[in-house]
């Protein structure tokens, strides 16, 4: 039986509103990003445990990781809520954080960032690197 031509959809010239993923990660938040690395260029977790280990802007050698999880309600822009990290360590964490690893945050939903730097740093290094003291 003979079908009738396909009709072609409307255009929608609406711009698109950024949700989710890309409402954060976006160009702006690649130059917060790059700037940030540019002033912390080594991993804090190596550091913290005695490795220097580059993690500056170029090759993807690491990122700029929310210690409190964006999604967790992690402020998305407070240096404080950031951490230079090494591809290796940031893995570890972002496993980690999968099942269920968090820290101590203050503030309200969506800007919230963590109590202690130092703190976050040891439980990092002994829960996720598994490092005793």
């Amino acid at each position: 039986m003979p079908s009738l031509p396909k009709q072609p959809r409307k255009k929608d010239n609406r711009p698109r509103k950024a949700s989710g993923v890309q409402s954060t990660y976006n160009s702006v938040w690649a130059r917060i990003s790059t700037a940030y690395r540019v002033a912390n260029p080594l991993c804090e977790l190596c550091k913290h445990v005695g490795k220097l280990t580059d993690a500056s802007p170029g090759d993807f050698k690491g990122v700029t990781d929310h210690i409190v999880r964006v999604a967790a309600g992690g402020h998305p822009r407070d240096a404080e809520n950031f951490m230079t990290l090494c591809k290796d360590c940031h893995t570890r964490k972002s496993i980690a954080e999968g099942h269920g690893f968090s820290f101590e945050a203050v503030g309200n939903y969506g800007e919230m960032v963590p109590v202690s730097r130092l703190q976050v740093l040891d439980k990092l290094k002994r829960d996720v690197l598994k490092i005793k003291r």
